[in-house]
């Protein structure tokens, strides 16, 4: 070992399993990305109010489509079509999952992975070909990629945030 090598060896600080301080675990802004804060507790049924005395909050990951309906910008029935949508995109089932205990399966090995997933896809290309052209990007960002329609181009003026929420709505609208 040379004469250089030995002294800064010497020199360096030891190592420690210190907490690193840009670690935030389970608080840190990566997992806040969709939280949204709830009043927890009961409601009262001769009021309709929520009776919460201790001021117990909760947060829940909540789409956009559901947050713009929070907002009043978008009906329960864009919301069920968003949501369709997304069930079609992501390749998940369209029946009642419990419903399939009861079928039967056939035990034969020739079923073709990539056909199955062409089955699955198969409804999100039908919905697809519903959507207008000019709606689309509206709905891949904000439906399936479950970003706000601000983070779009132009999104954080007021003018093309109302166009693009009216492709929104017009695209989910054609949707049948």
């Amino acid at each position: 070992m040379s004469k250089s090598a030995a002294k800064r060896r010497k020199t360096s600080s030891p190592v420690t399993v210190a907490a690193v301080p840009w670690d935030q675990g389970a608080a840190g802004p990566a997992n806040q990305i969709g939280l949204v804060n709830q009043e927890r507790g009961d409601v009262d049924l001769a009021t309709g109010r929520r009776i919460n005395p201790n001021r117990v909050f909760g947060k829940v990951r909540m789409p956009m489509c559901m947050r713009y309906e929070r907002q009043g910008r978008l009906t329960e029935a864009h919301v069920a079509t968003a949501q369709r949508i997304y069930a079609a995109w992501a390749g998940y089932p369209s029946k009642d999952p419990i419903a399939a205990i009861g079928e039967r399966v056939d035990g034969g090995g020739d079923c073709d992975p990539n056909v199955t997933g062409i089955d699955k896809r198969r409804e999100f290309y039908v919905l697809k070909a519903m959507i207008p052209a000019r709606c689309w990007p509206v709905i891949e960002h904000v439906v399936l990629n479950d970003l706000a329609i601000r983070s779009m181009c132009g999104g954080s003026n007021p003018e093309i945030f109302a166009a693009h929420l009216a492709r929104l709505v017009a695209g989910l609208e054609a949707v049948k």
